[in-house]
């Protein structure tokens, strides 16, 4: 899903997705019009419903930074945050992380959201009715009690199934059979949603518009919840960044984008390892055939070519190099130690 850099929250790297630049101005028009004329003037009305969108959004940020709350706390990773149109993601390292922590970190989203709700509720019952404030007031509850729920559903990619791979995890399944399970649970909360959205529409009620497309996503989102077992070199590689060629400086480049290929023409033919001041071509270790894994590469062979040395693999597709792969990256994915 496409998105654009909005700088960084709370130290880690924020994304906005595109769908927002439309979903705003229809969620600030729906607002306008549910305010009754009477609660207060145009301009009055204008600005409780242009607030109401800000907080609405403000509110999907708000359950992920619960997440990074609860993961700074206990020492999990966080490689960034995504906010996207029907909700967030929070790049969690939890497949390494103990079942304990895993439940804590994934419930930390939705409990975060059920507080936000308790917190407008409150304010709103607190403050004069102007401009349709008390029921801009209440969709920003309803909304943040949907997310809370909605989030706990038992299934992944939601927190629910989080929570629930981290207490099979706790029961003594492997991590590979709990998340195996919990994928299972997620496609089928999304087919129990989608079958009562048609239902729901067939008795003409309105909730249908919201659970049908709901449980779609849900199931296009646990498909796309692969087990760690079927999961490939593509799935747990970091892009490839821009290759160097053998007369290009070193000095300069960010640290944190190394190791670096090297070219020739368009074969790679090195790697940069680490900063350094010279030629890519003079600081490079050359590559060998056994630096270079295939795209589809599974794990279990991902695991045994990597503890055989201590170089990177390259990942290449149909001779094109995709991506780059160390040990740390398969055991932020896969919990391999």
């Amino acid at each position: 899903m496409p998105s654009i850099p909005a700088g960084r929250l709370l130290g880690v790297p924020l994304r906005i997705g595109v769908s927002w630049l439309v979903i705003i101005p229809i969620v600030g028009i729906a607002l306008f019009a549910g305010i009754p004329i009477a609660t207060g003037s145009t301009g009055g009305r204008i600005a409780v419903a242009a607030g109401g969108t800000l907080l609405l959004f403000v509110s999907v940020i708000v359950h992920e930074v619960g997440h990074l709350v609860a993961a700074r706390r206990r020492d999990v990773p966080v490689g960034g945050i995504r906010v996207f149109l029907l909700g967030g993601y929070s790049d969690l390292a939890l497949d390494s992380v103990t079942p304990r922590t895993e439940i804590v970190v994934a419930a930390a989203g939705p409990i975060t959201s059920a507080i936000l709700a308790l917190v407008v509720g409150g304010v709103g019952l607190l403050i004069p009715d102007v401009g349709g404030l008390h029921r801009t007031a209440g969709v920003v509850v309803l909304v943040n009690v949907a997310i809370a729920m909605g989030n706990l559903l038992p299934g992944l990619p939601l927190d629910g199934g989080r929570v629930v791979r981290g207490m099979l995890r706790s029961a003594g399944w492997s991590i590979r059979r709990a998340e195996r399970g919990a994928t299972w649970l997620g496609l089928a909360m999304g087919v129990l949603l989608t079958i009562a959205g048609f239902v729901l529409a067939v008795m003409g009620r309105a909730a249908s518009m919201v659970v049908a497309p709901a449980g779609m996503v849900l199931i296009l989102l646990a498909t796309g919840t692969r087990p760690l077992a079927a999961k490939r070199a593509a799935d747990v590689m970091r892009p490839a960044g821009e290759a160097l060629g053998e007369t290009d400086p070193v000095s300069g480049l960010d640290p944190a984008g190394f190791p670096v290929p090297v070219v020739r023409g368009t074969k790679v033919v090195g790697l940069v390892l680490a900063p350094g001041a010279g030629l890519a071509g003079e600081l490079m270790v050359p590559v060998t055939p056994g630096d270079l894994v295939d795209a589809d590469c599974d794990l279990e062979e991902l695991a045994r070519r990597l503890a055989d040395g201590s170089r990177p693999l390259l990942v290449v597709e149909r001779g094109r190099l995709v991506g780059i792969l160390e040990m740390a990256d398969l055991q932020r994915v896969a919990g391999i130690a």
